[in-house]
């Protein structure tokens, strides 16, 4: 099934080689089928072209070596571009990272409460966010109070 999806994926890569979705669909669809290195390159294309998501992905990737060798420093930098970009996950890791002393770092109580900080204020936009759209959908959906409900069939 994957491997079916992998040239209509490659078609429109080619046909928009800046859209970060497609190289996501590559890359989940590689690493169904096992394709790691290839999967990797998406991943790091989608990255390169600036999807959070995908730089995220890449630090995993890094950090334990599946379709590239291990290496915990490309994990980190990768890590600190995803959390510069917004990534809250990615801000959640580095704030650990810093004050716990990860990836070879010295503990740093300093930026690890920065980090703390950050992902604490992301978090309540996300959650405003999340609560607007979901204020937005009941306007959509609720019944205007001027209109009768429908007769209902009596028995």
């Amino acid at each position: 099934m994957f491997s079916e999806a992998i040239p209509a994926i490659e078609r429109a890569i080619a046909l928009d080689p800046k859209n970060t979705l497609y190289w996501e669909f590559s890359a989940m669809a590689l690493q169904q089928i096992s394709q790691h290195d290839k999967a990797f390159a998406a991943t790091q294309r989608g990255a390169e072209i600036g999807d959070v998501n995908a730089m995220f992905s890449l630090a995993g990737l890094h950090e334990h070596g599946r379709g590239t060798s291990v290496s915990k420093g490309k994990a980190l930098q990768w890590l600190e571009r995803a959390a510069s970009a917004g990534h809250l996950s990615a801000m959640d890791v580095m704030r650990r990272v810093y004050a716990d002393g990860l990836y070879g770092q010295a503990p740093n109580s300093t930026r690890g409460a920065v980090g703390r900080t950050l992902a604490s204020r992301n978090e309540s936009v996300t959650r405003a966010t999340a609560a607007l759209c979901e204020s937005t959908i009941s306007l959509k959906t609720r019944r205007p109070s001027n209109l009768r409900e429908p007769i209902s069939q009596a028995s």
